[in-house]
């Protein structure tokens, strides 16, 4: 050892640490350790690989990060897309050969995306010689208890069956740029998702029959959640326990209620199982919802899970990667501590930490993160602690989020701190759902440390 500069040295040792924490991250919520990552984690541990790694940044080459060989160029659809780039639109192009502009992102200011498409458009997968392959998972505190997928030559995943520990099962199928998502609950009900270019469906069946199905546009940054799905009325905010106002998840027979259970199960089966889903790395899978009031269906909801790009995620919530860095940072700067805590504890110390962060922000760049608030508090007339007459902090009959981004009057970005092991519930959800405001789309997003 010693032929590396101090500099080099300290950060040899730094990146050590952070890949052994995200190694055992991955390997908790996974099962499994990615090769990229246990490279990197070789790579720290020895100075000649490090200095080779240090070597290679500068002509690293463009990856893909995705679980497709393939994609279909997506843009935003404004007048500000170049007119190269919407001639590009709906177009499929493989990541290795991409088109003369490069791969979407690429070009300075670019907001285009990659969205995934499985498979190769002059091949069918009825003529190829898919791979199965089937994972139990023994951990007891997992909820999923097996993955079984079928992927082609290529890599690229052509079907998928989840089984929950509960009895739940998520199917998938994946084709060209149609995505087809099947959640089965022990008790017969059903929710299906399908997804075919720019077009979206969502089925709800109970009892054998189809209660409820709806489909829109996704134009741009999904969804746009249109036309809003039927509700039962304004939502309860009686505890589960009480047998005479019961919870809204508890009215078995309400449509609406297995659309919150089915968006709930995609979205933590996104997280917990991405390749399976064929969310690609970088992604984000985001629940987003709408409150609408008025009309002859009085109070209505719109709820919906989707896999976002890196780059979609950025057109509308800016400050996810702020969030993020200020995330791992509070995390790194007080792991130390954690092996003479609780879970619990913990995690309180790193959100008090991101809170500081946060605060430090707004008050060094007051314009820049005017619209950002960290641990705000809402209560049951739907306003915020940001708010001249709003609740104060600790008020009964609250509720209290991590970090609020304002995007605009009709837009808000909520991000949920996790440190454990536990994903989006249905209570939380319902808390959100209870007391954001209404009329305004929200996106729901799980920020990790070491993501």
């Amino acid at each position: 050892m010693g032929k590396l500069s101090a500099r080099l040295q300290s950060g040899r040792k730094a990146l050590a640490r952070i890949a052994e924490r995200r190694a055992f991250e991955s390997y908790i919520r996974r099962g499994r350790v990615p090769k990229t990552l246990a490279a990197l984690s070789a790579a720290a541990s020895d100075e000649r690989k490090f200095l080779s790694l240090c070597a290679g940044l500068s002509t690293k080459a463009l990856s893909n990060g995705k679980a497709t060989t393939r994609y279909t160029w997506r843009t935003v659809g404004d007048g500000k897309v170049r007119d190269a780039h919407a001639a590009l639109a709906g177009q499929v192009f493989s990541w290795s050969s991409p088109p003369p502009s490069g791969h979407p992102g690429t070009d300075h200011n670019c907001r285009c995306w990659a969205e995934p498409y499985f498979g190769d458009p002059a091949v069918p997968d009825s003529l190829l010689a898919l791979t199965r392959n089937r994972h139990v998972v023994t951990d007891p505190a997992k909820s999923v208890a097996s993955i079984e997928t079928l992927t082609r030559p290529d890599g690229s995943i052509a079907a998928s069956t989840i089984r929950m520990v509960d009895g739940t099962g998520i199917s998938a199928v994946f084709q060209g740029s149609s995505v087809s998502q099947l959640v089965s609950f022990p008790d017969g009900a059903s929710y299906q998702s399908l997804r075919l270019d720019e077009a979206r469906e969502v089925t709800v069946r109970q009892d054998g029959e189809t209660r409820l199905r709806v489909a829109w546009l996704r134009r741009a940054l999904a969804p746009n959640l249109l036309p809003p799905l039927p509700a039962l009325g304004p939502l309860p905010t009686a505890t589960p326990n009480d047998p005479g106002n019961p919870s809204l998840v508890e009215i078995t027979a309400a449509p609406w209620a297995t659309m919150l259970r089915g968006v709930l199960e995609l979205y933590n089966a996104a997280v917990a199982a991405p390749d399976a889903l064929g969310v690609g790395e970088g992604d984000r899978s985001v629940v987003a919802f709408k409150i609408w009031t008025g009309g002859t269906n009085g109070e209505v909801v719109s709820l919906n899970q989707e896999t976002l790009t890196q780059e979609q995620v950025a057109e509308v919530c800016e400050f996810l990667p702020d969030v993020q860095a200020q995330t791992n940072e509070a995390a790194t700067e007080n792991l130390p501590q954690m092996a003479t805590m609780t879970p619990t504890e913990w995690g309180n110390l790193v959100h008090w930490a991101i809170y500081n962060r946060i605060r430090a922000l707004k008050v060094a760049h007051p314009a820049a993160f005017a619209n950002v608030f960290p641990e705000i508090t809402v209560d049951e007339s739907r306003q915020d602690s940001s708010e001249d007459d709003g609740p104060k902090y600790g008020q009964a009959k609250t509720s209290r989020l991590d970090i609020l981004e304002k995007v605009s009057a009709s837009t808000y970005c909520v991000y949920d701190v996790k440190t454990g092991k536990s994903g989006l519930t249905q209570k939380r959800l319902l808390q959100l759902l209870d007391k954001l405001p209404k009329g305004v789309l929200v996106y729901i997003m799980e920020v990790r440390p070491f993501e």
